[in-house]
């Protein structure tokens, strides 16, 4: 069971807790359409069994050991061509989460790494009224005490910091984290929360392989940051390169 958070000013003021769900993204959106919302919202549940991530991923939780939450925001300040900023806003929060370990990093679009393995996922929803976003549907997963894992890819927080960490303190922790960076974006302070993702992203500035989806081939290329809409720009020896969501791969 969790409680609601008292140290943040909107976010968790509110927290929807059930034990297992399909998703959490799911029941967040039966439930704006149901009207039982509120801004700041909190829907968690302690075993996801069909939890989604990009690109159609399923996200892997074993249940009471990991957080799996989705929060539900009514960011109208920002426009459709601003969305971006919820996994801009997202992946920092996450970051500063572990920031005191080594080799932290933002896998574009929204993955947190750490030592090369993945921390954690976001899945950004978004509905849309005229030129604004009228509700947001922010899922994330994030591994904290889980040891055994699938994908040879994954890492959690016990793994990092080699301790049992409370779900419950962890989640305040993070939405806190989370809170500060949503006000920072309110108030129009986007220069700053680009410029502090793009400082973050995995493997910029180096040069690496990856694969072109719409092409359908392997470039090697060197990341340089995101454009205002959240595109991934990829210096080639030839061209500078902007990737959508699902358009470029990153390879070994």
């Amino acid at each position: 069971m969790y409680k609601f958070l008292a140290k943040t000013v909107f976010v968790g003021k509110k927290v929807l807790y059930v034990p297992t769900c399909h998703s959490t993204n799911d029941l967040a959106d039966e439930l704006i359409v149901k009207g039982q919302v509120e801004p700041g919202m909190v829907v968690i549940t302690d075993n996801q069994t069909h939890g989604k991530g990009q690109r159609g991923n399923t996200w892997q939780s074993l249940p009471e050991m990991n957080l799996t939450f989705s929060l539900i925001l009514e960011p109208n300040f920002l426009k459709i061509d601003q969305q971006f900023y919820l996994n801009i806003i997202s992946s920092l929060a996450i970051y500063d989460l572990v920031a005191e370990h080594n080799n932290v990093k933002i896998k574009w679009p929204n993955d947190v790494y750490v030592a090369g393995k993945k921390l954690s996922g976001i899945l950004v929803k978004n509905s849309l009224a005229g030129k604004n976003i009228e509700h947001a549907v922010v899922g994330i997963g994030l591994n904290v005490n889980q040891t055994s894992f699938d994908s040879a890819v994954a890492i959690s927080l016990t793994e990092i910091g080699g301790k049992h960490y409370h779900l419950q303190a962890v989640l305040e922790k993070l939405l806190l984290a989370f809170e500060s960076y949503y006000f920072l974006a309110s108030d129009g302070r986007f220069e700053k929360l680009h410029k502090d993702y793009e400082s973050k992203l995995y493997r910029s500035g180096e040069n690496h392989q990856f694969f072109d989806v719409i092409e359908g081939k392997e470039f090697e290329g060197i990341i340089t940051g995101i454009d205002p809409n959240g595109l991934l720009k990829i210096k080639t020896s030839t061209a500078l390169k902007l990737f959508n969501f699902k358009e470029v791969q990153f390879l070994p």
